[in-house]
């Protein structure tokens, strides 16, 4: 499947060969030459649909070689207009013949996209560039081109759906949810969390730009980098602010992509305020505990000691490293018997606080 970007660049392409190739049927067409080999030989090497149409005797003067492989049908079996017609999917059969006489009958070369039925029963999309030959003031024939375009009218629609598929699954998410673009962070997209996030209503946040919000301008920098650097971001941190102005802090996911055929950031963020405030009333907490002059030690649910402060160690004798991953039981004194420890984690495994006293025993041996 060929990407967005490639489709865009072959659109762009083609039109601009469609317009070169109409030139040329035109001046060929006002020729007084009846020599048309040159042209015929040139339709018969590129991957369209040569035509030219006889109003006056409702016959079709010309259809290239192609018309077999793009629609099914040999060129002598294009007979008059109405076949022409007939042949035209149901749901363009009315506006495409109706538009082309009316350009047509106003001199007006034209184009025109639309569908027609294969011979084997498949849809093929074409567009179709006309031009008008007169005679006296009067039209003599049309002639054109018919190119396949079914493989890009393929992709659009599944890019269609793709977009609507995005629009619905971002109107649900519970996650703040925008697309920006890469050269100025203009916001082309965001979902109603987004805009709440910053207090905005939705159809107020659509172009802004997002170096509105960065409480550290650099951060879109260093963000920008990384995406540019592994192609994705995941679970970046940064603080940013709302419109009031009050900062908070998210974690965003970022992908390049494509938007209405812009480079891209697809983005989706989520609101950690609170756990950075958790993280850093922990970080308070440890350094008290670090610098206390009681002595600290933490353990499992089992006995299984998974923290000790620097007291503990030194009122102990033991480092951290020798203490921690032992069971709280190689502090054990002989002086309290098993029905005393039992007792005592029966109590804490019950989340009771235990308040007593207790003898243990240091590295060296000396109770405490």
């Amino acid at each position: 499947m060929k990407s967005n970007e490639e489709f865009q660049a072959e659109i762009h392409a083609l039109k601009k060969e469609n317009e070169l190739l109409r030139q040329m049927i035109l001046q060929n067409s006002q020729s007084n030459s009846n020599d048309n080999e040159l042209l015929f030989e040139f339709a018969k090497r590129i991957d369209a649909i040569f035509w030219r149409f006889d109003i006056v005797n409702d016959k079709w003067l010309y259809v290239s070689d192609k018309a077999k492989k793009i629609l099914g049908y040999d060129p002598e079996e294009w007979t008059d207009f109405q076949w022409w017609i007939d042949q035209i999917h149901p749901e363009d059969r009315d506006w495409v013949p109706n538009y082309c006489i009316a350009e047509s009958a106003g001199n007006r070369s034209h184009s025109m996209e639309y569908r027609m039925i294969h011979k084997n029963g498949n849809i093929v999309w074409l567009i179709d560039q006309v031009g008008v030959h007169k005679n006296n003031g009067k039209v003599e024939y049309l002639y054109g081109i018919l190119i396949d375009i079914t493989e890009r009218k393929n992709h659009e629609q599944n890019l269609k759906e793709k977009i609507n598929h995005f629009d619905s699954i971002s109107a649900t998410s519970p996650d703040p949810l925008l697309v920006t673009r890469v050269s100025d962070g203009l916001i082309l997209y965001a979902n109603n969390k987004c805009a709440e996030m910053v207090g905005l209503e939705l159809s107020e946040i659509i172009d802004q730009t997002t170096l509105d919000f960065y409480y550290d301008k650099e951060d879109r920098n260093r963000f920008i980098a990384k995406l540019k650097q592994d192609g994705y971001v995941n679970d970046f941190e940064m603080m940013i602010k709302n419109f009031a102005g009050l900062p908070f802090w998210v974690t965003m996911n970022a992908r390049f992509g494509t938007y209405e055929g812009m480079s891209a950031i697809y983005t989706s963020l989520r609101d950690i305020s609170e756990k950075i405030a958790a993280q850093q009333k922990m970080q308070l907490l440890s350094q008290a505990l670090e610098q206390s002059f009681v002595s600290v030690m933490i353990t499992d649910k089992v006995g299984i000691i998974e923290y000790v402060n620097p007291k503990f160690c030194e009122v102990t004798g033991f480092s951290y490293e020798e203490i921690v991953g032992n069971k709280s039981n190689i502090l054990k004194s002989d002086k309290h018997s098993n029905d005393f420890f039992d007792e005592m984690w029966k109590v804490l495994n019950a989340g009771i606080h235990w308040i007593g006293e207790i003898w243990n025993k240091k590295k060296n041996g000396e109770l405490y």
